[in-house]
């Protein structure tokens, strides 16, 4: 069933299903990041049928899937291309414009075809779905602003989208007086996915009480991703594919040695959340051992 909502599909949700898709292809054993970023995309049960969405899309790629890129890559192949085209006609509704698309990419191979034709049709019909929903907005419109702004992907679209849209309302909450983590829960509309909000919420607040400098966080209308906002999600990055230093040099670089110590567990807690491999072995730094 086509979408309802005939609308073309903004940067920040191709964005999405093409990491996703990307993701797919290359999945490894205990590997739930897929996981994890269709549930920052989407509520609840709806994010499960979306990574099912995107499986069978990737399934009916096969051997051709070395032709994507992979996740993080910048760009999109001329493959790449073609299948967001195909996505996107299904998304304004011209079901006969996608039909010769999916037929060209998959040739005689009926099985092929369905998977690839149903895959993109669900997928279209979640985000229409998702787009018509009003407590997710404000999430949407500042992933669209980053998207926008050309910003570069770390961990994936909508969990880059989702921690730094949290840690900014947790900033102004903090400013105001009110409480941070309830204010981060409300503020997503639902869209909270695996995230281990309450350790991000410790994790901010010791960088607050034990901070070695300012540490800058910038205001939800901006969509450029400030230096310090992309080392914490390049530190999250890194920690999920099992290195440790990114991480322990941001703590140690933000916080004194001795509340870097304390924020070692919620950055871990954190990172184990974003659906990776098992979480590193955290150290402390040489310089701070003596403290």
């Amino acid at each position: 069933m086509p979408p309802d909502s005939l609308d073309m599909p903004g940067p920040a949700e191709c964005r999405t299903v093409l990491w996703s898709i990307r993701r797919a292809l290359r999945a490894q054993p205990g590997d739930g990041s897929l996981a994890a970023e269709t549930a920052a995309a989407f509520p609840g049960l709806l994010a499960g049928e979306a990574a099912r969405s995107v499986r069978q899309v990737a399934d009916a790629f096969g051997r051709y899937g070395q032709d994507f890129r992979s996740p993080g890559a910048p760009g999109r192949s001329h493959l790449e291309d073609i299948v967001l085209g195909a996505y996107a006609s299904m998304r304004l509704g011209d079901r006969q414009e996608a039909a010769e698309i999916v037929g060209d990419l998959t040739g005689g191979d009926r099985e092929r075809r369905f998977r690839l034709d149903t895959g993109l049709q669900r997928l279209a019909a979640l985000f229409a779905d998702e787009n018509r929903r009003e407590a997710g907005r404000h999430v949407r419109e500042f992933g669209g602003r980053l998207a926008d702004a050309g910003e570069g992907v770390s961990l994936s679209p909508a969990l880059d989208t989702a921690l730094l849209f949290g840690s900014r309302v947790w900033v102004a909450a903090h400013r105001s007086g009110h409480d941070e983590c309830r204010s981060m829960r409300n503020a997503l509309g639902g869209l909270a996915g695996p995230v281990r909000w309450d350790a991000l919420d410790a994790l901010l607040r010791q960088t607050t009480e034990g901070a070695r400098r300012p540490v800058e966080v910038n205001c939800l209308c901006c969509g450029d991703i400030g230096a310090d906002e992309r080392r914490l999600l390049d530190g999250l990055a890194a920690a999920r594919a099992g290195e440790a230093s990114p991480g322990s040099a941001l703590l140690w670089d933000w916080q004194q040695p001795a509340s870097a110590r304390l924020s070692l567990d919620p950055f871990t807690q954190l990172a184990a959340s974003l659906g990776g491999a098992s979480p590193p072995a955290f150290c402390t730094p040489p310089r701070a051992s003596l403290h």
